[in-house]
């Protein structure tokens, strides 16, 4: 009797592992397993069964409301319920384990629940949005565009004509004879005022030009009294001449000078001013008190041709650096926006291969209790031994832990992506994302050689031209101010004196009493120490921005070249984790049967488990670290946005980083 009845719980437990081999296992994503995705040379279909769970007493976190984050955001909201799901893989043949969903409800077996938290379907494309909008690299790089934007606009108000409007007055009291000081007003006009940046005074008209513009415009009667009048006015000056401290002279003077003057693109500056004067004196000593005078100044500076401060070059250095510079930040705004989306995805991926690999853990500590169950029954019975009970029970325990580390890699992937995308609700960290994306194969061309080309030109290689640009434009500045200084310079007036102001332009206007000067004006500082030294750094810049170029180019195809390396051995691992899979399931189904005429051991049979779930989450993990290598190898080439703007997956315009030379 006893013989019959360990026959028979023998065959009861042969039957219930032989369901359990051919029964497809209910996965915590929900739905039945699928074949991946075929490869090129395709490998034989795996079927990924593990052995059925035991029902889970784990609690699931209670239906939560999720406000919408972000007014971009489009995806599901939830609350959820154990009905609704948000949908974690792509087109069916995309799928990795399952063609299941992921709900809140299957998170919590893989994740402790809280009483906190906010659940948030998201996609690639929502994480993307996320960091381009809340990223504050980005954002900073961003407003350092805009201020160099400023600067090169800035810059070109060095061309701007500069409008100089002075007036004056003058009033003094003296002891002593009359020309003791006898003028006033508010600076030169003409060149040299133009070099002052001053105001303009009155050009003063000569005794004998005031006598000659009235006497050669009067009737006799009129020259005989003003000959009369210089006769006594000649004496009273004879008088002034002499030096009398008990004298008083008073004299007050009125000026008014504008100018408008304007840097010249070659060098130098060109200008044009008007100034009226009115003077007056007590004693008079004469004949027209108080005078007014008129004049105009035409002026033009230049430095000659290869001397120091000609040439566009020079003189517009400021305003290529400044374009330079704003270049560079837009690649830096570029950079940086590449490195913050290649950081989003990637942290994208790691979540889903902590979730899938937890998902792996559970089903496998689920296999190793359904082990110790049957062990517990085989002992009741007396058809197994207490040791199998205890080797099972090592093995749930194993599995827990291993469950209880997966879910703290889900937490830090999560928290990881919320801190990237700043979706942390404030401080409290209480979102959890359900990504809505599952990880693929599809085959990605690759030509070396190419993608080697087009990292030439990824944005931190045309910061370092730009940087090399900007070391050659200090150079020839440099360059020029070891030179002498040799400037030409010439002015044209004209002027007009009378008793009133009508008078005085009417004088002015006949053209009949001008002047005119010419020059050259030479310099050379002596020994020009500082020049020199100047001229020899940005040598040296230039050769350091030259070995800063060679570096940046060689690191950009290392960089290409180790991508192109890992996606390769990625779809490598893809091909043979599959193999593995597949063998390590026919290894388990082949110790089950020896277990069950009693050729292996509880161990035994945890072992071949332990193999299985490695053998799978190395499946995952190949598949993730493809998908991984093909966003490194877009980053190391710097076409990262160009991809997801013609896959569409990239939500913002970016437009080209070429910029363009600001309208003056």
């Amino acid at each position: 009797m006893k013989t019959a009845t360990r026959w028979f719980f023998s065959s009861v437990l042969l039957v219930g592992f032989s369901l359990l081999l051919e029964s497809p296992a209910q996965s915590a994503l929900g739905g039945a397993t699928t074949t991946p995705a075929p490869l090129v040379p395709p490998p034989p279909p795996v079927e990924i069964a593990p052995v059925p769970e035991v029902p889970s007493t784990a609690t699931l976190p209670a239906p939560v409301t999720v406000p919408i984050l972000s007014p971009h955001y489009t995806g599901a909201v939830y609350p959820v319920t154990t009905t609704e799901t948000a949908a974690i893989v792509g087109p069916q043949s995309y799928n990795i384990l399952t063609t299941a969903t992921l709900t809140p409800e299957a998170l919590g077996r893989l994740l402790p629940p809280r009483k906190t938290d906010v659940y948030l379907a998201v996609t690639l494309r929502d994480l993307i949005q996320f960091a381009v909008e809340q990223n504050l690299d980005y954002r900073i790089s961003q407003v350092n565009y805009e201020i160099a934007q400023e600067e090169a606009t800035a810059q070109w108000g060095l061309f701007d004509p500069l409008l100089t409007v002075s007036v004056e007055e003058d009033h003094t009291v003296r002891q002593g004879s009359l020309f003791g000081g006898f003028s006033g007003g508010a600076g030169n006009l003409g060149v040299a005022g133009a070099r002052q940046m001053a105001a303009q005074p009155h050009i003063e008209e000569p005794l004998a030009d005031v006598n000659r513009q009235q006497l050669g415009r009067s009737s006799d009667p009129q020259i005989q009294a003003l000959k009369n009048q210089l006769t006594s006015l000649t004496a009273q000056l004879a008088g002034a001449l002499q030096t009398d401290y008990q004298s008083v002279v008073r004299s007050r003077t009125r000026n008014a000078v504008a100018q408008v003057t304007e840097e010249i693109p070659w060098g130098g500056s060109v200008g044009m001013g008007y100034s009226i004067n009115r003077s007056w004196m007590t004693p008079t000593f004469l004949n027209i008190n108080p005078a007014y005078s008129q004049s105009a100044l035409v002026w033009i500076d230049h430095p000659l041709p290869f001397f120091r401060n000609w040439g566009k070059d020079v003189q517009m250095s400021g305003i290529r650096l400044a374009e330079k510079n704003q270049g560079s930040r837009e690649w830096d705004k570029r950079l940086q926006l590449i490195n913050q989306i290649a950081t989003v995805m990637s942290g994208y991926w790691d979540l889903v291969n902590a979730i899938y690999s937890a998902e792996v853990q559970r089903l496998s500590r689920d296999s190793a209790a359904n082990l110790l169950k049957i062990n517990e029954i085989r002992l009741k019975h007396e058809v197994g031994t207490e040791i199998d009970v205890w080797e099972a029970r090592a093995g749930v325990a194993q599995r827990e832990n291993a469950l209880i580390a997966a879910g703290q890699a889900i937490g830090l992937a999560q928290d990881n992506l919320a801190r990237l995308t700043r979706q942390k609700e404030g401080s409290s960290w209480k979102i959890r994302m359900i990504p809505r994306d599952a990880p693929h194969y599809e085959e990605y061309p690759v030509d070396e050689e190419k993608f080697i080309a087009d990292a030439h030109s990824r944005p931190d290689v045309q910061e370092a031209r730009l940087m090399q640009d900007r070391a050659e434009i200090r150079r020839k500045t440099a360059r020029n101010a070891v030179m002498p200084q040799l400037d030409a310079f010439g002015q044209y007036g004209l002027s007009g004196l009378g008793p009133s102001p009508g008078r005085a332009g009417h004088f002015l206007g006949t053209g009949d009493y001008h002047s005119w000067s010419l020059g050259l004006d030479f310099s050379v500082p002596l020994p020009n120490t500082q020049a020199r030294a100047r001229a020899r750094e940005a040598d040296h810049l230039v050769k350091g921005a030259d070995l800063l170029i060679e570096k940046t180019v060689d690191f950009a195809e290392f960089e290409v070249r180790k991508a192109v390396r890992d996606l390769q051995t990625a779809r490598e691992s893809i091909r043979v984790t599959q193999t593995q899979v597949r063998s390590e399931q026919e290894k388990l189904r082949g110790e089950l049967k020896r277990y069950e005429v009693g050729m292996a051991t509880s161990q035994d049979l945890l072992d071949y488990q332990n193999n299985l779930a490695s053998a799978q989450n190395a499946h995952i993990a190949a598949l993730v670290a493809y998908n991984k290598a093909i966003i490194d190898l877009e980053r190391a080439r710097g076409t990262l946005l160009d991809s997801l703007g013609e896959l569409g997956a990239f939500p913002i315009k970016v437009g080209p980083a070429s910029p363009t030379e600001p309208s003056k």
